[in-house]
């Protein structure tokens, strides 16, 4: 899976995008460290052996996606 977010989204606001990425992770069944009990996902913004992947464009907003997505 590829979470593509803006930070300056104004449409879905970025707190959104990082609650769905922290769902991938747990669903997938990765934790933050083995062993430190804690289940918030952490890390380079890659979960489930790479499988997934979470890229966050600092200008992005959410025209502009459409505008990079069609190109």
């Amino acid at each position: 899976m590829l979470l593509l977010s803006g930070v300056r989204d104004e449409v879905v606001p970025r707190e959104h995008m990082q609650t769905l990425w922290e769902v991938v992770g747990r669903r997938q069944g990765i934790k933050a460290a083995e062993g430190d009990g804690n289940d918030e996902v952490k890390g380079d913004g890659q979960v489930g052996e790479g499988r997934s992947k979470f890229v966050e464009f600092e200008n992005g907003t959410h025209s502009e996606f459409q505008i990079l997505l069609a190109q």
